[in-house]
């Protein structure tokens, strides 16, 4: 398992032995071999943000581990220095950490570099919510991730440094640590929250009252004003689906882009789903989607991009790309085309005779 992080600090995992509740790692970290002991419940949380490609978050914890060990070695020889009558009670006592030796002298001088850390904190809380539900949805959703993470990272280092320098090293017994997902993250995860104007808002602001009466009004627009209140990751799929469509008409984009939009969605949620892309069409959106279904090229587009083997195998209006030959080349299996009853187009796998004809015609024309 390897590491690595866009900061050029590199290194891999070299061995992990799991005991009872602690594991022991040993790290290889561009080149100096550093070992570590972290719970079991750190090492499975460290491996599922692996699998997950969170790179720069691992290699962060692991740095965090490694300057930590650091810290650790210069604090020992600073002890070992230092004059064992005067020098030595004073740093024993700061690593034990407490409150009853401070002025209010201490208080009013690390109070500004506090409040200093606590303000961008305050300014950002919402991109900071947004940022509990994962990295590509905040980045949809036009925050700047790289940014709102290294002020948070900066603001929270400076309140943190500037309150050991006068209380020390407090180890609380019994700590109880919260872990904030999607749904402790506040209103960020409901579904109107999901379509706010984020790309026109400022670096430091939060969504108004009037981005929020947009974004329920693309929702009403959709059909799904009812879903306003709902957490986006306890609905369907086509009702999510349609919340990220209510995210482009709030956001006012004149292009609305779609991969795949009916993928593992069933037959009701499909039908909704092909149904309110239909009707932004006719309202003048744009409307790029990908798709492996032929029917929903020839039902919705003006244009359509047939790709085969990574190339643009043809290009024009439905009724003379989406064809049995065009489709038998670009998945390599013999299509025809036939028509129901009412004119729709059917397709099914040709006989062989007839498939080899198709193809000698389309690479002929």
């Amino acid at each position: 398992m390897k590491i690595s992080a866009r900061n050029r600090l590199k290194g891999r995992i070299v061995e992990v032995k799991k005991g009872d509740t602690t594991a022991h790692v040993r790290l290889d970290v561009n080149g100096t071999t550093v070992t570590a002991s972290i719970t079991n419940e750190a090492v499975d949380e460290l491996s599922l943000k692996v699998g997950q490609d969170a790179y720069e978050i691992l290699v962060l914890v692991l740095a965090g581990i490694v300057v930590g060990s650091l810290a650790g070695a210069g604090i020992s020889l600073v002890k070992i220095l230092a004059d064992p009558d005067n020098q030595l009670p004073a740093i024993t006592f700061w690593l034990l950490g407490s409150l009853s030796g401070i002025k209010v002298s201490d208080v009013q001088v690390v109070a500004p570099l506090v409040i200093l850390g606590l303000v961008p904190l305050g300014l950002l809380r919402w991109r900071i919510g947004v940022l509990s539900l994962g990295d590509d949805e905040a980045k949809a959703l036009g925050v700047n991730v790289r940014f709102v993470r290294g002020v948070v990272i900066t603001s929270a280092t400076l309140i943190t440094a500037t309150a050991v320098s006068v209380s020390g090293v407090i180890g609380w017994i019994g700590l109880v640590l919260c872990l904030l997902g999607p749904n402790g993250a506040g209103r960020v995860g409901e579904l109107h929250d999901l379509g706010l104007r984020t790309a026109h808002l400022g670096p430091f602001s939060a969504p108004s009252r009037r981005d929020h009466e947009r974004a329920r009004a693309a929702l009403a627009e959709l059909g799904i004003a009812d879903l306003a209140a709902a957490e986006a990751n306890r609905i369907s799929g086509g009702q999510r689906q349609l919340g990220l469509v209510a995210r482009v008409l709030a956001q006012d984009a004149p292009l609305l882009v779609m991969d795949e939009p009916t993928a593992s969605l069933d037959l009701g949620n499909r039908l909704l789903v092909l149904e309110r892309v239909r009707a932004l069409k006719a309202q003048i959106y744009g409307v790029v989607f990908s798709t492996h279904d032929p029917d929903q090229a020839r039902e919705l587009a003006t244009r359509v991009a047939v790709i085969a083997d990574g190339r643009l195998a043809a290009y024009g209006p439905p009724q003379d790309t989406v064809t049995g030959p065009i489709l038998s080349a670009a998945y390599g299996v013999d299509v025809v085309v036939e028509r129901t009853e009412s004119g729709r187009p059917s397709w099914r796998r040709a006989p062989e005779s007839v498939a080899a004809q198709a193809l000698g015609s389309w690479a002929l024309g």
